[in-house]
C-alpha cells in the first residue's frame, strides 16, 4: 500500500467517523436527559457498526483496485 492510499483511507475515515462522533454524542446526551438509555445504546450500536462497515468497504475497495492495476511490461528504450 502506497502512502497515497493509506492518507485517502484516513481521510475518509475521518469523514464519516467525525460527524458519526457528533450524532452519538448529541443521541447520548439527548438519551441521558430524557432518560432512554437503551436508545441511546443502540445508537451507538449503529454508528460503530457503521464505522466498522465503512472501515471494510474501503478496505475491500482499496484492495480490489490494487489487485486490478496492470503490470506495465514497458520495453526497455
Amino acid at each position: 500500500m502506497d502512502a497515497e492510499a493509506n492518507l485517502a483511507t484516513m481521510w475518509m475515515l475521518v469523514a464519516v467517523g467525525v460527524p458519526a462522533a457528533v450524532i452519538y454524542g448529541t443521541v447520548m446526551v439527548i438519551g441521558w436527559e430524557i432518560e432512554t438509555l437503551l436508545e441511546s445504546v443502540v445508537t451507538g450500536a449503529v454508528v460503530i457498526g457503521s464505522l466498522v462497515w465503512m472501515t471494510y468497504c474501503t478496505w475491500r475497495i482499496r484492495l480490489v483496485s490494487v489487485s486490478r492495476v496492470p503490470d506495465l511490461d514497458l520495453p526497455d528504450q
